[in-house]
């Protein structure tokens, strides 16, 4: 649903990206340091998506499974997170001024534990 290549109604992927969003806000606020300044960050990225969480569980239908093919999809996808970083107050805005993406690395292979997102964040 978060795909920039999947043609759905407007208020279907806008229900999936505030969703999105409110759950990366709730793991991000706990994790910013106490006396954490706005401000330039570097961002990290592992994002694992093989597909096998999902595979495995016969709760979520098969248009939930997302493996992105290529960088630039993972990243578009990734845009509430990011949304999600000024919410938390680490970055002012989400332009490139603000955060700098350091390093994007894409695993769709089921040569690991898991799907998931590995964010590193660290102030400039």
């Amino acid at each position: 649903m978060l795909s920039p290549n999947v043609k759905s109604h407007f208020m279907a992927k806008s229900r999936a990206v505030k969703s999105y969003r409110s759950d990366c806000l709730r793991h991000i606020r706990p994790a910013k340091p106490y006396r954490w300044e706005k401000g330039r960050v570097a961002i990290s990225i592992i994002y694992r998506a093989s597909g096998e969480t999902h595979a495995k569980n016969r709760m979520f239908p098969k248009e939930c499974l997302y493996v992105p093919r290529d960088e630039h999809n993972a990243v578009a996808a990734l845009k509430p997170m990011m949304d999600a970083l000024v919410d938390a107050g680490v970055a002012p805005t989400d332009s490139t001024t603000w955060i700098v993406h350091e390093k994007f690395l894409l695993l769709t292979r089921w040569t690991f534990e898991g799907d998931g997102i590995s964010l590193t964040v660290r102030q400039l």
